[in-house]
């Protein structure tokens, strides 16, 4: 059935007739509706850097919503992963687009975020 509203009060009555069309049993029942809400799938996810040094081990934390069966990150430097927490290290200097991908059943859902990697000079000061 279809235009149900969620929460509201249904009267069902079925009867069930013979061949010569006289009723044979009858059954009635009253319901209240409990409509499924679709689930959505979202993706989000933060690094625990955005800034550093080439060399940089990045560890990325994936916030999702929905049932997720499959991963698939990008890291921007041709790396990719399918774990859920992947880490990365990153080994030149440069501007890099991660991106994460989430697929389930009700659908697919991306989401990226930029990493900066700079060569910083130390200078030693000596007295």
């Amino acid at each position: 059935m279809t235009g149900l509203v969620n929460g509201a009060k249904y009267f069902f009555a079925v009867k069930s007739y013979n061949s010569t069309k006289t009723v044979e049993s009858s059954f009635s029942n009253e319901v209240n509706t409990i409509v499924p809400t679709p689930s959505t799938i979202t993706a989000d996810f933060s690094a625990n850097a955005t800034t550093g040094n080439p060399g940089m081990v990045v560890s990325f934390t994936p916030v999702t919503t929905g049932t997720i069966s499959q991963w698939s990150w990008s890291f921007g430097d041709g790396g990719t992963s399918t774990a859920s927490n992947p880490s990365h290290t990153y080994n030149l200097a440069g501007s890099y687009t991660v991106g994460l991908t989430v697929t389930g059943a009700d659908g697919t859902a991306n989401k990226i975020i930029r990493i900066l990697l700079r060569w910083l000079i130390r200078l030693s000061h000596r007295l």
